[in-house]
C-alpha cells in the first residue's frame, strides 16, 4: 500500500512539500475502506519541539520516517479498533505483524 492512496495532506494547509510541512495527515491504512475509517496526524519532530517523526524525502512518493521520540520510526495507532502499526518507507506502508491491516 502506498501513502499516496491514503489521501495524504501536508499540514498546515498551503504547504506543498515535506520540507514546507509541519507534518502529515492521512487515512489510517489499517482502517481505510471500512466503517471505522479515520485520519492519522503525524507531526515532524523538526517543527514540533522534537516531538514527532524525523523524516527523509520531499514528497508523499518518497517519504521515509527515520526516527521518532520513542526511538522507533513506526507509527502505532491505539484507541481505535484497528490497532495499526506500520512504517513509512520510500512512500510505502510496511505493516508490522501485530497490526490489524486490510
Amino acid at each position: 500500500m502506498r501513502l499516496t492512496t491514503l489521501n495524504p495532506e501536508y499540514k498546515p494547509a498551503g504547504a506543498t512539500s515535506v520540507p514546507e510541512a509541519m507534518g502529515l495527515q492521512f487515512d489510517c491504512p489499517g482502517c481505510v475502506g471500512t466503517e471505522r475509517t479515520h485520519r492519522i496526524w503525524t507531526p515532524f519532530a523538526r517543527s514540533n519541539g522534537g516531538k514527532g517523526w524525523a523524516e527523509q524525502g520531499t514528497t508523499f512518493e518518497n517519504l521515509t520516517f527515520v526516527d521518532a521520540p520513542t526511538g522507533s520510526r513506526s507509527v502505532r495507532v491505539t484507541g481505535y479498533p484497528c490497532h495499526s502499526h506500520f512504517n513509512i518507507t520510500n512512500g510505502e506502508i510496511d505493516f508490522y505483524g501485530d497490526s490489524h491491516s486490510p
